[in-house]
């Protein structure tokens, strides 16, 4: 397979046309802390997306929790991070993310991107608890099958899944 690299000549995410947004719990400096609670997750996308919680919105933050990396913890349907879109996109996105230490792909409950806002987790579906550590969405204009692979294998390796 190739290698898809930044233009620090870096393999990431973001080499790949069309990232919507990106959310790492496991990068140093994208979370705002209140305790133990996360109050900001801040987009590693170009777009550079803040989400926000204030008081029992906010999700639990738990560091070293899978592999010794850092992830969220959604324990009540209060705890919500939400934010707004600063720019527009197509409809058509595809979600590739990794919850409750698995890899999963179009699950709409994770988060909601639409033009009003971004959310997670995604309030239209029925709350579950869930560890979030990782969010990519893309358009899928430019996104194909070996994007798609390519994403999963960085995120498997990366999470050690």
């Amino acid at each position: 397979m190739f290698k898809i690299l930044n233009q620090s000549g870096e393999e990431h995410p973001n080499a790949i046309p069309g990232l919507v947004c990106w959310y790492d719990a496991s990068e140093p400096g994208t979370l705002s802390r209140e305790d133990i609670f996360a109050s900001k997750f801040f987009d590693k996308a170009p777009g550079g997306y803040i989400m926000y919680a204030d008081g029992d919105e906010c999700p639990k933050i738990l560091q070293s929790r899978f592999n010794g990396k850092t992830v969220l913890r959604f324990e009540t349907s209060k705890q919500v991070l939400k934010g707004e879109v600063f720019r527009g996109f197509r409809p058509e996105l595809i979600l590739i993310a990794v919850i409750n230490g698995k890899i999963v792909v179009d699950d709409w409950s994770v988060i909601s991107v639409d033009p009003m806002g971004v959310s997670i987790p995604n309030m239209d579906y029925e709350f579950q608890r869930r560890d979030v550590a990782e969010i990519l969405v893309y358009e899928t204009d430019d996104f194909n099958r070996l994007d798609l692979e390519w994403v999963k294998n960085y995120l498997l390796d990366k999470w050690e899944l």
